[in-house]
């Protein structure tokens, strides 16, 4: 679920302020306060608000929008701006709670009265607009979405120019419908253009360019495009030299991202953990063909070793963190050998003090999976289907499996324990395969690398077979 929040939480003073004047206006006249202590009253409850939205109580945060709601009726009409974004608020909360069809009518409650009292082309349309697209990309809408966010665009173009930083978070959310349809090379387009509006507001500050490259070169990771993903972090760890040095703590996360993201020659990494939800990945032709520095990834996870382990600012927690990941890169990897020396480092790392002990337990006392290819929802005569058009065919079925761990960090001896209803063989076996593919960061005991046994998995799915595809009795356990 992609969040609203931070949409949301931005225009809550915009709301205070709208409803605050209308206060005052009315104040002008003596003995009729009565709007005064209402709009103090939404004061206080737009700061309840947040803290709801903030600690994810959302049902909490659903019953002061709907009172946000009454008292910005009360004081400002219904066909007020203070109204309009009262309305997004609570559709914002539903959207959250998914309960996307009554978020749909509130976004579209809130427009309408937009478009009326400020016109087509109002900047308060923004916010519900890129709420109304975030809501109908999330009931499987992506061209009515992309028109929702294409039409924000505009308005936040009409108003501020048309490379206003506050366009971003729209962009990337029609970069997000691209990615999701398969159109890599507009998403790659939209992500070029979005570094480019950071690049042009961030000329006199090279450094506040840094977390915009980070955006990107993650970006590039999502669409697939290793080369240009290491590339990114490339420029993003010169800039960074250049101007913090070649030791400071602030180099170890982008060391750390350039090791992981190269990849030899020899290595086939799981799609899952590069890509999409379904092993998608970015078209040919759209990567870079160069790669700025062509270095192995030994060199920078060992600088980014020697900066967390010798950096007088550094701490236990910085030094642990970063071992692990290198020892996921490596058990990923299958160099085993480095990946056991950096898992040890953490260890002992944290077997010192209490604090360490409990997080000791939680990292490395138990296997934690690294890799997971998809595990498909729906089958149909024992195939995947991705986008069943309609889920009321399917009947519900479920796996019960059992496996070991390796101290290898490998998926072994895999063996079905209960199955409902027995007898699909194929989807079985595609489950089976797949998550004996899944490599784990392994179990330690005493500081060694060990076995573990008899882990529990359960896939829970749909299934269709069409007529004359009758399930079998057998049990295939």
């Amino acid at each position: 679920m992609r969040t609203l929040q931070p949409l949301t939480l931005a225009f809550l003073l915009t709301l205070s302020c709208v409803t605050g004047r209308a206060m005052d206006n009315q104040c002008e006249v003596p003995g009729t306060c009565a709007e005064q202590q209402q709009a103090q009253e939404v004061a206080r409850l737009l700061s309840l608000f947040e803290e709801s939205l903030a600690g994810k109580n959302l049902a909490e945060a659903e019953v002061l929008a709907k009172r946000i709601i009454e008292l910005s009726i009360s004081i400002n009409g219904r066909e007020s701006t203070a109204s309009a974004n009262a309305l997004t608020l609570l559709a914002v909360v539903q959207h959250e709670q998914e309960q996307h069809l009554t978020a749909i009518q509130n976004f579209h409650a809130a427009i309408s009265t937009l478009e009326r009292v400020e016109g087509m082309l109002s900047p308060d349309l923004i916010r519900p607009l890129q709420g109304l697209g975030e809501t109908e990309l999330a009931i499987g809408e992506p061209g009515r979405a992309r028109s929702t966010f294409l039409r924000a665009i505009h308005v936040s173009h009409v108003n501020d120019g048309p490379q206003n930083i506050h366009q971003i978070e729209t962009l990337n959310s029609i970069s997000e419908v691209d990615r999701r349809i398969g159109n890599y090379k507009d998403a790659l387009e939209t992500q070029k253009n979005v570094l480019a509006i950071h690049q042009r507001a961030t000329r006199e500050n090279p450094l506040g360019l840094v977390p915009a490259l980070q955006h990107h070169a993650e970006w590039m990771r999502r669409l697939n495009l290793p080369n240009r993903e290491r590339n990114t972090w490339s420029q993003m760890l010169e800039i960074q030299e250049k101007h913090l040095g070649k030791e400071d703590l602030a180099l170890v996360p982008t060391l750390l991202a350039m090791g992981i993201s190269v990849r030899e020659p020899e290595t086939v990494m799981k799609s899952g953990y590069l890509s999409g939800e379904f092993d998608g990945s970015a078209g040919e032709g759209l990567d870079d063909r160069f790669i700025v520095r062509a270095v192995k990834p030994d060199y920078y996870l060992r600088r980014a070793m020697e900066i967390a382990a010798g950096h007088p600012a550094s701490d236990w927690q910085i030094e642990t963190n970063t071992a692990l990941r290198v020892g996921d890169y490596y058990s990923r990897m299958r160099r085993l050998v480095k990946a056991r020396l950096a898992y040890t480092e953490a260890w002992n790392r944290l077997s010192g003090f209490p604090d360490g002990i409990r997080i000791r337990r939680e990292e490395l006392e138990s296997p934690r999976p690294l890799t997971h290819r998809y595990l498909p929802e729906y089958f149909e005569d024992g195939q995947p289907v991705y986008q069943p058009e309609d889920e009321s065919l399917f009947s519900r079925g479920s796996f019960s499996l059992l496996y070991d761990v390796s101290e290898l960090g490998k998926t072994v001896n895999i063996r079905i324990a209960g199955a409902e209803p027995v007898g699909l063989k194929e989807i079985q076996e595609l489950i089976v395969d797949r998550l004996g593919d899944r490599i784990h960061r392994p179990r330690m005991e005493g500081g060694e690398i060990v076995d573990t046994y008899d882990m529990e998995f359960v896939h829970e799915f749909f299934y269709r077979n069409t007529e004359g595809r009758q399930v079998s009795p057998e049990s295939h356990q």
